[in-house]
């Protein structure tokens, strides 16, 4: 039986963003990107669309 159930929202028990950025911006140097850390804040926490945002404005490649 569950008797309990615990959500976290990032910040409240852990602070992952910048682990979050860390491995994102890990990927998109190796793509010749440098996503500063607001950047990142502005467009994939703020929005929630960085992945969109992050091919679409420095024409990354897209495979399925």
């Amino acid at each position: 039986m569950i008797r309990a159930v615990l959500f976290d929202l990032d910040g409240v028990l852990t602070d992952t963003e910048r682990l979050h950025w860390a491995a994102y911006r890990r990927v998109l140097l190796e793509l010749g990107v440098d996503m500063g850390l607001e950047e990142y804040r502005r467009w994939f926490i703020a929005r929630g669309i960085g992945p969109e945002y992050a091919c679409r404005t420095y024409r990354l490649p897209v495979a399925p």
